[in-house]
C-alpha cells in the first residue's frame, strides 16, 4: 500500500486516470480506521473541487480503535475538515431505548441527579424537530441543552445525544425480565466489602475469576427465568466482550465448570495450534510407527488411544501389555489403510478415545479432532498414502499460521455464548452483552521495556515514530492511549440491543482504566466514589440503570442439560472386500513381508561386504575405513539430500548427521567432507553426452531430493514382475517361488532425480562396501551387486514412476528425448581420480522396458508424487 501511496501522490495520471474512470463515485464505510496513506490517496483520486468525481466517507471518530493497525482518529479529523458537507444520523434503529439512554448519560457527562435522562430526551426531541421542519416559521422552539460535565473524546470530538425510536428492531422482540427492566447494569466488586469471613482477594486474577463467576451465575439466570419476545433467552443471544485472549480463555473455563457452552471468536487461532492437533499427530505417527520405541511411548500417553492414566507408569514394566497394544496399535493400521483415515478416527472416537480430567472442555476437544479428522480426509482424497497424512499434519503442526483456511470452528451447530475481543466485535450486534474486565487497567500505559513508540504530533498533524522510550513525549501519548481506551469502551458499549452489564472493580490498577474514568469525571464533582456514582444512578434512574454488587465469595452450581438424542442406525455393507490389500515397498516386495513399514526409506542394502571377491587390502582411506552397514547409508544420504552440489558442504549438516546417525565416528566429519567433494567433482558419463558433467554442475532447480511415490497395483502379480526383470536383463530370474497376485499400492522413495540437457534421470546412492580399493567399483562389479540384490527391479520401479509423472508434466512427452535413463553410485568407489565410470553403475531405459514396465503395471491411474 506504501508503494501505491507514493505513486498517487506523486501524481500518476495513468494510475489516478484509471481509477476515477473506473469508480467516478467511491463510498467508504467505517471511515475512522482509515490511516493518513489511504487517505491520501482519496484525496488525490476524488478532488474536492472537481464536480466530476464524488468521496462519500461514513464513519464514527468515537469507533476509531485501530490505531495499533495504523488507522487513527486524526485522520478522521483531517477528513471531516477538508470535507464540503457534513450529515449526521441521530438516531438508534437498533437498540432500545433504555440502552441507548444509557449509554447517552455515560459518554455525554450527564450529572444524575442534577440532570435527568427525560430532560435531555425533551431537548434532543425538540431539536430533532426543529432539524427537520420544512420552513423557520414553523420551527419547534427548542428546550435549553443540559451542559455536560466534560468533554469525553477530546479532539473537539462532540457527543451528540442519540435518539431511541419505537421502530428500533429490538423492540420486535422485548426483553421481559421480572427482575430489571434496565438497560444498562452495572456489577462491581469493591475492596471494602465488609464482610470478615470472606476478605477480597487483592490479586487481579482472583478479582478476574470473581467477576466471571458472577457473569455465569448471571447468564445462568438469564437463560432459565428471562424472555426475550416469545422464547428464553438463548446462549447465542450472549456475547461477553474481552481485552485479550488470556481474559476470554478465563472466562471460558468458568463458564465450562458451571456446564455453559461458549466459544472464543475472536480466537482465530489455527485448529493445528491446538493441543488436538499434536495429539493427533502423536496418535497417528505412533500408530504408523508402532515398532519404533519412541513414537509407541507417545501414543500410548494420548487421549485417542484411550489408556486409563493409572497405567501408563506401569506398562512399561509389563511385556504382555505392551505386545497387547502393538497389536491393537496394528489392527487400526490395517483399518486406516483398508478404510480411510475418516472412518479410522471415528471408529477410534467411538471406542477407544477418553476424556482427561474433569471433562468440562469435552465439546471443544471433540469438535477439534472432527474437524482434523475432515481436513486430513481431505488430504487422503487426492493423496490416499498414509505416510503422506502424517507428513502434511507435521508440517502444519511446524507452521501453526494457517489461520485462514484451517481456524478452529464452534464447538457445535447448537447456539453458544460467544466471547468476542472488542477489537473483534466492532460493527456487530448482540442482543445482550457483558463487558466484565474493563476496569482492570494496565499499571502503566507506557511500558519500562518499550522498544518503540509512536505517537501523532498535533502541530505537524503526522504520526512520528521514535525507538525506544522519548520522556518528553509520554505525556502526549498516554493521553492519547488513554482517549483510545474511552473509544474501546464506548465501542463495547454500543454493542447491546437488549441489555449491557458493566463490570467494575477498585482492586487492581482500576484508575488507569476507561469505565473508571468517565464514572469518575462526573462523580468526582458530586463529591461521590465511582461505586457511590453508579449506585445514584441506579437509585434516580431505574429504568435505565442497575447495580449488583459482586461478592468476595461465588459457588456457582453447574447447570446440566438434558438432551434426548435421536436414534440412528447405519445400513449394513454387504458389498465383496479385499482382505489381501496391502501397501508395499521395493524392499518388503522381495521380503514378502506383510508388515510393513510405511515410514521406513531404509538404507539397509548398504551392506559390509556385498561381494564374495573382495580386496582385502588395507587402506586408511575414510572411503573404505568408515563404518559399514546401515548407520554409514543413512549418514550419506542424509548429507547428500539436504546439501547444495554447487557449494561446500555445511559443517554443521555434516556433524549433526553423525550425531544422528554414527555418534562414535564424528571424528571423521572433516574427512568424509573430503570424501563428499570427490563424490561430486566424479565425471558422469552416458552415451547421450558427448562431454562428462558432475553432480556439483547440478543446482537446486534441476534436482528433486527423496521424493516419495505411490501407485496402485490393479494387474500385477509376482509373475509379472518375474517377467519383467528377465525382459530387461535378457535372462531367466526367479523373484520368488509365490506366484500370487498383488492388490494394494506401492509406494517408495527414490534418492535423486536430476534433469540435464532436458533429460530426467533416477539415482539412488549406495554406501555398499565391495572392497578396499577402487578397482574394486568397477563395472563388473557393481553390475554384480545389482543383479545379486535385484536393485534392477528396484530402479525399473522407479524409472516407471519417473516415466508416468513425465507423460502427465511435459506436453509432447518422448520417452526417447526425454527419459535419460538410471544412474547408481556406489559412492565408496567415486573419485575424479579413479578410471572412468568407477563406482558409477549407468542404464539405459529402451523402449522394450518401457513397453514391459506397461505390461507389469498397467493400471487406469498414474503415480503420485512430488512435482518434477
Amino acid at each position: 500500500m506504501s508503494l501505491f501511496s507514493q505513486q498517487i501522490v506523486a501524481g500518476n495520471a495513468q494510475l489516478i486516470n484509471s481509477i476515477q474512470m473506473q469508480y467516478p463515485i467511491a463510498l467508504i464505510d467505517e471511515f475512522q480506521d482509515t490511516d493518513a496513506d489511504q487517505y491520501a490517496i482519496f484525496q488525490h483520486v476524488y478532488p474536492i473541487n472537481d464536480p466530476r468525481f464524488m468521496l462519500l466517507m461514513i464513519g464514527d471518530p468515537k469507533q476509531a480503535i485501530y490505531g495499533f493497525r495504523g488507522g487513527d482518529v486524526f485522520t478522521y479529523l483531517k477528513a471531516v475538515k477538508d470535507a464540503k458537507h457534513h450529515w449526521s444520523m441521530d438516531t438508534n434503529y437498533r437498540s432500545t431505548a433504555s440502552v441507548v439512554n444509557g449509554y447517552n448519560a455515560l459518554f455525554y457527562g450527564l450529572a444524575i441527579p442534577n440532570h435527568r435522562i427525560d430532560d435531555m430526551q425533551k431537548w434532543a426531541g425538540s431539536r430533532a424537530k426543529q432539524q427537520t421542519s420544512i420552513s423557520h416559521d414553523n420551527a419547534t422552539s427548542v428546550i435549553a441543552q443540559p451542559t455536560p460535565e466534560h468533554g469525553l473524546f477530546d479532539y473537539g470530538i462532540q457527543y451528540n445525544w442519540i435518539l431511541a425510536t419505537p421502530k428500533a428492531k429490538a423492540n420486535n422482540t422485548p426483553l421481559l425480565d421480572s427482575m430489571s427492566q434496565s438497560g444498562t447494569h452495572f456489577f462491581a466488586l469493591s475492596a471494602n466489602q465488609v464482610d470478615p469471613e470472606h476478605p477480597v482477594a487483592k490479586d487481579k486474577f482472583t478479582a478476574i475469576k470473581l467477576m466471571s463467576q458472577w457473569v455465569a451465575q448471571e447468564v445462568q439466570r438469564l437463560i432459565t427465568s428471562v424472555r426475550l419476545g416469545d422464547r428464553l433467552v438463548a446462549p447465542a443471544d450472549i456475547a461477553i466482550l474481552v481485552n485479550n485472549r488470556a481474559q476470554g480463555q478465563i472466562i471460558k473455563k468458568v463458564f465450562a465448570v458451571s456446564g455453559l457452552n461458549s466459544v472464543i471468536l475472536s480466537d482465530r487461532t489455527s485448529i493445528f495450534a491446538s493441543n488436538q492437533a499434536t495429539n493427533m499427530y502423536r496418535f497417528l505417527n505412533g500408530v504408523l510407527n508402532y515398532n519404533q520405541d519412541r513414537a509407541f511411548k507417545a501414543l500410548l500417553g494420548t487421549d485417542l488411544f484411550g489408556l486409563e492414566r493409572q497405567s501408563l507408569s506401569t506398562i512399561e514394566d509389563d511385556p504382555n501389555a505392551i505386545d497387547a497394544n502393538k497389536l491393537k496399535a496394528f489392527d487400526l493400521l490395517q483399518r486406516w489403510q483398508r478404510d480411510g483415515v475418516m472412518a479410522m478416527l471415528t471408529f477410534v472416537l467411538k471406542t477407544h478415545f477418553k476424556i482427561y480430567g474433569h471433562g468440562d472442555d469435552a465439546e471443544r476437544i471433540i469438535s477439534n479432532y472432527m474437524q482434523l479428522a475432515e481436513i486430513l480426509n481431505e488430504v487422503e482424497r487426492t493423496n490416499s498414502l498414509v505416510t503422506m497424512t502424517v507428513t502434511f499434519l507435521y508440517e502444519k503442526l511446524a507452521q501453526q499460521n494457517d489461520a485462514d483456511s484451517y481456524c478452529q470452528r464452534l464447538e457445535s451447530d447448537d447456539a453458544l455464548i460467544k466471547i468476542v475481543t472488542i477489537h473483534g466485535s466492532k460493527g456487530l450486534e448482540y442482543p445482550i452483552v457483558f463487558v466484565p474486565f474493563d476496569s482492570f487497567g494496565k499499571e502503566k500505559l507506557i511500558s519500562d521495556s518499550n522498544k518503540f513508540c509512536t505517537y501523532y504530533d498535533k502541530e505537524t498533524q503526522t504520526k512520528r515514530h521514535f525507538l525506544g522510550r522519548v520522556p518528553h513525549i509520554e505525556a502526549q501519548q498516554i493521553e492519547q492511549l488513554s482517549r483510545e481506551t474511552i473509544r474501546i469502551l464506548y465501542v463495547a458499549i454500543t454493542r447491546a440491543a437488549h441489555r449491557c452489564y458493566l463490570g467494575y472493580q477498585d482492586i487492581h490498577h482500576f484508575s488507569n482504566s476507561a469505565i473508571h474514568y468517565v464514572l469518575s469525571q462526573v462523580a468526582v464533582p458530586l463529591q461521590l466514589n465511582t461505586n457511590e456514582y453508579m449506585q445514584q444512578l441506579a437509585a434516580h434512574e431505574p429504568n435505565t440503570f442497575a447495580y449488583h454488587d459482586v461478592p468476595s465469595q461465588i459457588n456457582v452450581p453447574r447447570m446440566e442439560f438434558t438432551e434426548d438424542p435421536t436414534l440412528l442406525s447405519a445400513l449394513t455393507y454387504d458389498g465383496k472386500t479385499q482382505s489381501q490389500w496391502q501397501v508395499y515397498s521395493y524392499t518388503k516386495l522381495l521380503k514378502q513381508n506383510v508388515q510393513v513399514d510405511l515410514n521406513e526409506k531404509s538404507h539397509g542394502d548398504d551392506k559390509a561386504a556385498a561381494s564374495l571377491n573382495v580386496n582385502k587390502s588395507v587402506s586408511d582411506e575414510i572411503r573404505f575405513t568408515l563404518t559399514k552397514g546401515a548407520g554409514a547409508g543413512e549418514l550419506l544420504h542424509k548429507i547428500l539430500e539436504k546439501s547444495d552440489f554447487t557449494e561446500a558442504f555445511d559443517e554443521d549438516v555434516v556433524k549433526q548427521e553423525f550425531k544422528t546417525h554414527l555418534v562414535n565416528d564424528s571424528e571423521h566429519a572433516d574427512a568424509v567432507i573430503e570424501w563428499l567433494n570427490e563424490i561430486v567433482r566424479t565425471p558422469l558419463h552416458n552415451p547421450h553426452h558427448n562431454a562428462s558433467f558432475s553432480l556439483q554442475q547440478l543446482t537446486q532447480r534441476q534436482t528433486l531430493r527423496e521424493p516419495q511415490f505411490y501407485f496402485p497395483l490393479e494387474n500385477t502379480s509376482i509373475g509379472s514382475l518375474t517377467h519383467l526383470l528377465a525382459t530387461h536383463r535378457g535372462m531367466a530370474v526367479s523373484i520368488a517361488s509365490v506366484q500370487r497376485q498383488l492388490q494394494g499400492m506401492m509406494q517408495g522413495f527414490i534418492d535423486l532425480i536430476f534433469t540435464v540437457d532436458g533429460k530426467y534421470y533416477v539415482a539412488d546412492y549406495k554406501s555398499t562396501h565391495l572392497g578396499n580399493a577402487l578397482s574394486d567399483y568397477s563395472h563388473d562389479a557393481l553390475l554384480n551387486d545389482i543383479q545379486s540384490h535385484q536393485y534392477d527391479l528396484q530402479y525399473l520401479i522407479y524409472t516407471w514412476v519417473l516415466h508416468k509423472m513425465l507423460s502427465q508434466h511435459i506436453k509432447d512427452y518422448d520417452p526417447q528425448i526425454h527419459l535419460g535413463g538410471v544412474y547408481y553410485f556406489y559412492l565408496r568407489g567415486m573419485s575424479p581420480n579413479a578410471p572412468p565410470n568407477n563406482g558409477v553403475y549407468y542404464r539405459h531405459i529402451t523402449q522394450q522396458d518401457i513397453a514391459a514396465l506397461n505390461t507389469a503395471f498397467a493400471c487406469e491411474t498414474g503415480p503420485q508424487e512430488h512435482r518434477l
